[in-house]
């Protein structure tokens, strides 16, 4: 079996090999960045969903305890 050897012709990648791989690399971040530039945003939209969700449950209990609905005063 013979092994590959690269002859000094052929010692690494070409230019053009380099700059299409970071032409891939750039848009590939192009298109993730923005995804998770909108995570925060979304995360506290889900977070005040839950704290209404929580809160809607706990004056639902306190209607069917007291037959009544919350007052303030």
């Amino acid at each position: 079996m013979r092994c590959a050897v690269m002859s000094r012709n052929e010692q690494g990648w070409t230019l053009v090999e380099l700059m299409v791989v970071v032409l891939i690399i750039g848009v590939l971040d192009s298109i993730a960045v923005p995804m998770f530039g909108e995570a925060p945003a979304k995360a506290g939209l889900c977070t005040c969903q839950s704290n209404q969700r929580a809160i809607e449950g706990a004056c639902q209990t306190y209607r069917a305890y007291t037959s009544a609905l919350w007052t303030q005063r």
